[in-house]
């Protein structure tokens, strides 16, 4: 059978410190969820916000080409008229000369929309900042991981709390070869004879 199984095996005692931390860490918990939550929202309605802005200057930018296109088309409409006003008139007079080089400049004539210009522009990205924790709070917590060590028959823990891979004060990863009681002395030589 393996360590873990033994470990995890044994039925644990529970007494009221147990439970009211466990408590106490399920309000944590359930409080980190709903600022988790909070922030997906804001997350979504900022991506929100962005794409409606973006879908507006969509709308914009193709009204704006059509409005360009009409006015170009109505041009092109006028040119041609008067392009062929002229040619009528000069097939009249029998002017084959002149009919060629107005046909030629009709050819040459170009007609093109307004071209796109890219400006930069500023986009507020949201980027997640991780909070730190405070090093009174990691040294409070140090403290108190140590000080349940150091009385753990008091306060409801068994041995398997010692037994876990890493210290709860510098988070030494213990070797395998360490026993229970290394362990310990190990963990209270944190704290010399306090």
């Amino acid at each position: 059978m393996s360590t873990h199984r033994l470990r995890y095996s044994k039925l644990r005692r529970t007494c009221y410190s147990e439970t009211e931390l466990n408590n106490i860490f399920e309000r944590h918990s359930r409080t980190l969820l709903d600022q988790k939550r909070k922030m997906i929202n804001e997350l979504n309605e900022w991506a929100d916000n962005l794409i409606r802005r973006i879908e507006q200057n969509l709308v914009k930018q193709k009204n704006l080409v059509e409005h360009e296109y009409q006015l170009q088309s109505s041009y092109l409409r006028r040119k041609q008229q008067a392009y062929l006003d002229s040619t009528l008139e000069y097939e009249e007079q029998k002017h084959r000369h002149e009919v060629r080089q107005l046909l030629e400049r009709c050819r040459t004539i170009k007609f093109q929309l307004a071209s796109f210009d890219y400006p930069e522009q500023m986009i507020p990205f949201i980027q997640m900042q991780p909070k730190q924790q405070s090093n009174r709070d990691l040294l409070t917590l140090n403290h108190r991981n140590v000080h349940h060590t150091k009385t753990r028959a008091s306060n409801c823990m068994t041995t398997d709390d010692i037994r876990d891979e890493k210290c709860p004060v510098c988070f030494m990863i213990f070797s395998l070869s360490m026993t229970t009681t290394d362990r310990a002395q190990h963990v209270n030589q944190h704290f010399g004879d306090s």
